[in-house]
C-alpha cells in the first residue's frame, strides 16, 4: 500500500474510510491466520500484544492531562521498533508489522493535534478488526478441523 492509501483510510471521508478500514483489516488478517508461525499460541500471543501496545497508546492519550498525551506520542514514536521486533520473532506478523508502522508514521506526520488524534484512533479501530477478524478465523478454522 502506498502512503496516499494509508491517508486515506486513516484521514479519509466516510463512509469509503471505514469501509476500506475494514477491507484492510480482513485481508491482513487473512495473511496472519494463513502464516504458519502464528497457528500456535506463541503466534496468537504475537497478535495480542500488538493490539495490547496500540490499545495503551490510546489509553493514554484519551486523558485530558497533557503530560501523559506526550507520554502516548513518545510510545507512538517506539511502536515501530517494537512492533519490528515482534516481527523479527514471529515473521508471519510481517502484514501487521507493516501495516501498523506504516500507520504510525502517517499519525506521526499530522500537524493538526485534533486530526492527529482521529487518525490515531482509526489506527486503533484497525488493530481492532484485525483481532477480531483473526480471531472469527482461526475459530471457523478450529471448528471445520483446519488450523
Amino acid at each position: 500500500m502506498s502512503t496516499a492509501d494509508y491517508k486515506r483510510i486513516l484521514q479519509g471521508e466516510e463512509p469509503e474510510a471505514s469501509a476500506a478500514l475494514v477491507a484492510e483489516a480482513k485481508r491482513v488478517a487473512d495473511e496472519l491466520v494463513s502464516a504458519r508461525d502464528l497457528g500456535s499460541e506463541a503466534g496468537k500471543a504475537q497478535v495480542r500484544a500488538v493490539f495490547d501496545e496500540v490499545r495503551q497508546i490510546e489509553a493514554l492519550w484519551s486523558t485530558r492531562e497533557e503530560q501523559r498525551q506526550k507520554q502516548a506520542l513518545h510510545r507512538l514514536h517506539l511502536l515501530k521498533p517494537r512492533v519490528l521486533y515482534r516481527g523479527a520473532r514471529s515473521p508471519g506478523l510481517k502484514p501487521l508489522v507493516d501495516w501498523v508502522t506504516n500507520a504510525a508514521a502517517v499519525v506521526l506526520a499530522e500537524k493538526d493535534s485534533n486530526k492527529q488524534k482521529a487518525a490515531f484512533r482509526r489506527l486503533v479501530e484497525f488493530a481492532e478488526a484485525v483481532v477480531a477478524f483473526y480471531r472469527a478465523r482461526q475459530e471457523a478454522g478450529v471448528r471445520s478441523g483446519r488450523r
